[in-house]
Order: structure tokens, then sequence, then C-alpha cells
């Protein structure tokens, strides 16, 4: 499962069906991340990843990334929250992750988030915050990913 992560560190998703070097388009990048965030706490640190990518990076009028990939980081972050989000809350209020010697940076924060590392409040609370701008801007634009639209972050996002 970690090579599929690994593979996708870069800025570009594939965008069309051609899969001669492994990539995935950006409805394979989001339906692997939906199944992998209902897995439970053995992928979690997937989790905290991908809503690195999507909510704690540069705001997308900021970033040369295609619009489409940018919509996809975001739209994977929502379905982390949708559909892990009760494991990732119990992770934030047990601070897990925070310190894991030796191991470079893996858990921490995306350009806009200097808070600490690993899940814990002050991030879950950043990411609660981000996803509410990210569908303010979206829904006044009128041009949100349908799913952005009808994710319910404040039931889920405590």
């Amino acid at each position: 499962m970690r090579e599929n992560w690994n593979r996708m560190q870069g800025p570009v998703l594939q965008f069309s069906d051609d899969d001669e070097d492994g990539e995935f388009t950006l409805d394979e990048w989001l339906n692997l991340n939906s199944f992998v965030a209902r897995l439970g706490k053995e992928f979690i640190s997937f989790g905290l990843w991908e809503l690195r990518n999507g909510l704690e990076g540069s705001r997308i009028e900021e970033t040369s990334v295609p619009k489409a990939v940018s919509n996809t980081r975001i739209l994977v972050a929502t379905e982390w929250i949708i559909q892990g989000g009760r494991g990732l809350l119990r992770e934030s209020l047990s601070n897990a992750l925070s310190y894991e010697p030796g191991s470079g940076n893996p858990w921490g924060g995306g350009t806009l988030f200097h808070g600490a590392r690993g899940f814990n409040v002050e991030r879950w609370g950043f990411w609660k915050r981000r996803l509410g701008e990210v569908q303010l801007r979206t829904s006044k634009a009128h041009k949100a990913p349908q799913r952005l639209l009808e994710s319910p972050p404040q039931p889920v996002l405590i």
C-alpha cells in the first residue's frame, strides 16, 4: 500500500487512462483514498498526508498545479474527513504521530500550517477552518465539485 503513496509525491497525477507508468488517474486516486480511509488505524498516516496535501498546502490560486489536481487533493482530504473522520479525531485527541525519532519529518505540516507535527487538536482545528474556507470559496464560485458541497463538515468535525 505504501508504494502507492510514494509514487504520488509529485504535484501531478496522471490525467489519462493510460496506465503505462503505474500512475493513477484523478478518479482512481480519489477512489483509492476513499477505500483506505475506511480501513482504520493501520492506514491513518495516509490520511495525515492527504489532509496535508489538500488543506495545508498553498492555496489553489497561488500554485502552478493544474486546477484539476488541486481540486482532487481537496476532494481526497474531504473524503478522508467523511470516511475516516472519527479515527482522525481520535488520533488528534491523543496526539498520535507527534514524535518519531530518526524519521525526518513525514508528519510535519504543509506551507500553511506551522503547528506541531503529527495529529493534534491544533491541526484538527486548522483542517476544520480550511475545509470551511474551501467550501465557502468554491460554493461562491459555483464551480465546486459536488462531493465537496455535499460533505457535512460540522457533524463530523466536532
